[in-house]
């Protein structure tokens, strides 16, 4: 009996109790549900606002140059049919993505892949040059801006999860509002070149969206857990076996 006394206090002062956050991967693992995830509500219906215009708004801006460059109307049409394509299928890839990036690494790639697409897009003269970058690297990069952006807010939330996704979405539905008055003014402005142009640049803006994505663990609440503490010459004889 009192060698087991003995073991026990032998193993509690070799106990070190440390305090850290709670991760993702913890079994009692709890979202903010607040806090800093309200910036990233405001992020990701930033960073979706940025990027989403020249989805919604393509016909607008590439009338009268894919007109001039004898792309038909089932052509264009096509166009914007594969990038929904792309962007959808872009899903798939999820589970692998995530599992090796954040969802903050991932946003950052994904809003400068859109602004080096739509810039690239101002040189495009025929079909299938509008296939290759704005269909597939446009597409496929704006769906991984809006698969990061619906982890972020499914990792901040939980009870308070829908008010989340609705206030993000709200901010990104004036897009559709406000946009085509600005696309008709800079066509006029600027041309078809130069609001491209424009619009690549305020799709790089989503990148400042991404940095505010901080993984939750920065946010989380504490936990206290015991560490078995090590002496140094045990330390080194693990070691030493371990090689």
């Amino acid at each position: 009996m009192d060698a087991m006394e003995d073991d026990n206090k032998i193993m509690t002062e070799k106990q070190e109790r440390v305090r850290r956050r709670l991760r993702t991967d913890d079994p009692d693992f709890a979202p903010p549900d607040g806090g800093w995830g309200w910036l990233v509500v405001f992020a990701c219906g930033f960073s979706n606002l940025s990027t989403f215009p020249m989805f919604q708004q393509f016909g607008l801006v590439f009338k009268d140059k894919l007109q001039g460059l004898g792309i038909s109307e089932t052509q264009t049409t096509t166009i914007i049919n594969l990038t929904s394509a792309f962007n959808a299928v872009v899903g798939l890839a999820n589970g692998p993505i995530f599992r090796k990036f954040t969802f903050r690494q991932v946003s950052m790639v994904g809003s400068i892949s859109v602004a080096i697409s739509l810039f690239i897009c101002i040189f495009c003269t025929s079909f299938w040059l509008y296939i290759i970058f704005f269909c597939a690297c446009y597409g496929v990069s704006f769906g991984i801006v809006q698969s990061s952006n619906a982890l972020a807010l499914n990792t901040y939330f939980k009870t308070k999860r829908r008010i989340a996704t609705g206030l993000s979405w709200t901010t990104t539905a004036l897009g559709p509002i406000v946009w085509p008055y600005i696309i008709v003014s800079l066509n006029e402005l600027y041309g078809m070149e130069g609001t491209l142009l424009i619009f690549s640049s305020i799709a790089l803006h989503s990148f400042v969206g991404a940095l505010l994505l901080q993984p939750v663990e920065w946010h989380t609440a504490f936990k206290v857990i015991l560490l078995l503490k090590v002496p140094r010459n045990e330390k080194h004889h693990v070691e030493h076996d371990s090689l």
